[in-house]
C-alpha cells in the first residue's frame, strides 16, 4: 500500500529530524515526496495534497487546528473523558472519519494500557455512531472483548428502535453482550412496549412489572433475572 509506505517514510524523517509529527510536517513531507513511476499512475499524490489542506495551518485550512498541536497531550490516565461528537455528525465528509479514528484509537490504548483497572465506555445518543458500517463494527468488536480486560461497555438512548436501524452484525454484537438492561419509566410511551419485547426479549409479566414503577423506581433485567429498584437518598442529599 503507497499510502502506508509513505507514512512509515515519513515517520523515519520526523525521527531523523527530531521534528514533532504533524499535518504541516506531513504535508510538506508529502510534497517533496516522489512516488516510483509504476505506482504513480495507480496512486494520486495530486489529489491527497489537496485533500489535506483543509488540515494544515500552512494553507490557512478550516481544521488547520486539528492535527497540528506541538506537544503530546497524554489524558490515557485520567478518570473520565467525554467526547461530544455531536458536531462531527455534522461534518461527516470531512473531519469524521478522523475524530473517531482518535477516539477508538484512545479507546483500544486505555484498554490496554490500564491493566487490572476497571473501565466503562459510555455511549450516549451515538446512533451515528453505530449505524456506521466500519465504525459500528469496531464497537461491535470492542462489545466482544471489553469484558477480558476488566471493562465493559454501556449504551444508552431514548428507545431501544435505534438497534434495529444498525446493521446486522452490530445488531448482534449489542444484544448478544448487553447482559444487563435497566429501563426507567415508560408511562407516557407505552407505544414503545411492543419494542422492548421484540429487541430486548422483555417479557409480557416483565412489561406488568415496568407499568408499576412508581417515583425514584427503576427496572433492571440480568440474565433472565428482572426486579424493580427504588433509589432513595437523604434529604440532604435529595435538595
Amino acid at each position: 500500500d503507497m499510502l502506508t509506505k509513505i507514512i512509515v517514510s515519513y515517520y523515519k524523517h520526523v525521527n531523523e529530524k527530531k521534528l514533532f509529527p504533524s499535518m504541516d510536517t506531513f504535508y510538506e513531507f508529502l510534497e517533496g515526496y516522489e512516488i516510483e513511476k509504476r505506482q504513480a499512475d495507480r496512486f494520486d499524490k495530486v489529489g491527497l495534497i489537496l485533500a489535506l489542506e483543509r488540515y494544515t495551518t500552512i494553507k490557512n485550512g478550516e481544521y488547520g487546528y486539528l492535527l497540528n498541536a506541538k506537544e503530546n497531550i497524554d489524558i490515557i490516565n485520567d478518570s473520565l473523558i467525554a467526547f461530544d461528537l455531536e458536531s462531527v455528525f455534522k461534518n461527516e465528509e470531512t473531519i469524521f472519519p478522523i475524530v473517531i479514528a482518535i477516539v477508538l484509537n484512545l479507546i483500544n490504548r486505555k484498554i490496554s494500557l490500564r491493566k487490572g483497572i476497571p473501565k466503562q465506555v459510555i455511549i450516549d445518543e451515538g446512533f451515528d455512531f453505530l449505524e456506521d458500517e466500519k465504525m459500528g463494527l469496531q464497537i461491535a468488536s470492542l462489545n466482544r472483548t471489553i469484558r477480558k480486560k476488566e471493562g465493559g461497555i454501556l449504551l444508552a438512548a431514548q428507545n431501544c428502535k435505534f438497534i434495529d436501524s444498525c446493521p446486522k452484525k452490530i445488531k448482534e454484537s449489542i444484544l448478544l453482550n448487553a447482559d444487563t438492561k435497566i429501563l426507567l419509566d415508560h408511562s407516557t410511551v407505552q407505544e414503545s412496549f411492543k419494542d422492548l419485547q421484540s429487541i430486548l426479549s422483555i417479557t409480557d409479566d416483565e412489561i406488568e412489572m415496568l407499568k408499576s414503577l412508581q417515583n425514584w423506581e427503576f427496572y433492571v433485567k440480568l440474565g433472565k433475572k428482572s426486579g424493580v429498584f427504588r433509589n432513595d437518598v437523604s434529604p440532604v442529599a435529595d435538595a
